[in-house]
């Protein structure tokens, strides 16, 4: 199995740390109306209307934001040994709690971070259809390459019409989500629902350059959990 044809795995790590989701929310609440060089997320683009999370950083350019680091140093040291790098390796660590008043299935998109490695500290919606993804007709060999993604995820010369539905072991559960041969949408089942999704990039992000330890995390992770995850069928 080529690493590009896994496009979501849960990954074996070590347990996410158990933090008060809502200190959480209200540091990022607090840190919410950020100014951030090089932003590459669709917050600013998107439909606000299929846009569903409210975004903050908690990590930008190498640099911890605010005081996130000293209130939360469990978590800050979580990002970095679950996926066996150190802590100057990662660049950008993003959060991505869901509105509160968002229900049904946000815009079709790839983030721009090739490697993909993620984490949910609260999903509500863990047994549910969380979190849909579409193949790519081509198989791309850099993110760049997927170009243009329509919101509703429809384009019958680029992206495949078979819809596949990620599954999780538990609501708090590090992933792999594949951003360069998949696109994908978030589905969240009713209002208020409590999910909190979070992007860790590292500063070697191609995945041409990926760090050894984390291609055998996820290549591993797919063996053990291939009753959840999702490969190409071609």
């Amino acid at each position: 199995m080529e690493l590009l044809d896994i496009l979501y795995t849960p990954l074996d790590t070590k347990d996410v740390p158990v933090v008060d989701s809502n200190d959480i929310l209200a540091w990022l609440a607090e840190n919410q109306n950020q100014a951030v060089r090089l932003r590459r997320d669709s917050s600013q683009v998107a439909s606000p209307s299929l846009y569903p999370w409210n975004i903050s950083y908690a990590k930008t350019l190498g640099v911890w934001k605010t005081d996130f680091k000293e209130r939360f140093p469990e978590l800050a040291d979580y990002f970095s040994s679950a996926f066996g790098v150190e802590e100057n390796d990662i660049k950008d660590i993003v959060f991505l709690p869901t509105k509160n008043e968002f229900e049904g299935t946000g815009f079709w998109h790839s983030d721009p971070d090739e490697l993909g490695l993620r984490i949910y500290l609260e999903n509500d919606d863990f047994e549910k259809d969380f979190l849909l993804m579409r193949p790519t007709i081509k198989k791309y060999n850099s993110r760049e390459q997927v170009g243009y993604i329509p919101e509703n995820g429809i384009d019958p010369k680029r992206f495949k019409e078979e819809t596949y539905v990620a599954k999780l072991l538990k609501p708090r559960q590090a992933f792999f989500i594949n951003n360069i041969r998949a696109i994908h949408a978030a589905k969240i089942s009713k209002i208020g629902k409590k999910r909190i999704a979070i992007i860790v990039i590292l500063k070697k992000n191609s995945i041409s350059e990926i760090p050894p330890q984390v291609k055998s995390l996820i290549e591993n992770s797919y063996e053990k959990y291939k009753d959840l995850a999702i490969a190409r069928s071609d």
